[in-house]
């Protein structure tokens, strides 16, 4: 079963799927794990705005191996119908954190191509340990935090003091059961983009139409 694939022209992929759904219960629910709010999402979305690394299985931390890069990132501002990689539909609720990556890994393109890969699993850790990886990738050096890594996977999120998300990884079985890769027609990144800029133009008191005469008025200068 090959999930969506969005194959670009110099070989590379891009990928999208839910990172986090707000009031989910996922596969540690029953050990006491408390499901999200939607604050606690954009927290968790924010907070990998400042890291953004793209890995495998979480092996970030272990090997240091990234094989892409985050492209586009947004919470949905409704309840949006996805088409997901095994042909199903699935609505996700307003709050959802949808993440597309960009995979320039050879070996991850290849086994995304092979259908190895379903979804998305965030590590989550400290933001001490977090802050520490990132300053020791920077200097060059190997990091002291590796094996301190807790993912959805093998520990609690509410066992986490100020937990950030450092990475979100390409899986075969996330945690989050509903996290699956989906199909991506362009409206959702582009109205949400759109949608933004409308915001910035009324924080300033503009519409569309005045900031096009301002724009037609810098070009005659």
């Amino acid at each position: 079963m090959i999930m969506y694939i969005k194959q670009l022209t110099d070989g590379s992929i891009h990928l999208t799927a839910p990172v986090l759904i707000p009031y989910a219960k996922d596969c540690d629910y029953e050990n006491g794990e408390t499901p999200l709010t939607p604050q606690q999402v954009m927290a968790f979305k924010e907070s990998y705005d400042q890291y953004g690394f793209v890995d495998h299985e979480h092996g970030l931390t272990r090997d240091g191996r990234k094989i892409g890069e985050p492209s586009k990132s947004i919470i949905l501002d409704q309840d949006t119908t996805f088409t997901l990689y095994d042909g199903t539909r699935q609505t996700y609720p307003m709050g959802t954190w949808l993440l597309t990556t960009h995979i320039t890994d050879d070996e991850a393109i290849s086994e995304a191509l092979k259908g190895y890969y379903t979804g998305y699993s965030p590590s989550i850790l400290p933001r001490s340990n977090a802050d520490k990886y990132l300053e020791a990738l920077k200097a060059g050096r190997d990091c002291a935090c590796k094996n301190q890594v807790s993912s959805m996977g093998n520990s609690l999120i509410r066992d986490v003091p100020d937990p950030v998300v450092l990475s979100v990884s390409l899986t075969r079985q996330p945690c989050l059961h509903e996290s699956k890769f989906c199909e991506l027609n362009g409206e959702i990144m582009e109205n949400e983009e759109m949608s933004l800029k409308s915001k910035i133009l009324t924080a300033m008191g503009m519409s569309e139409e005045a900031e096009v005469i301002a724009l037609k008025s810098q070009v005659s200068d």
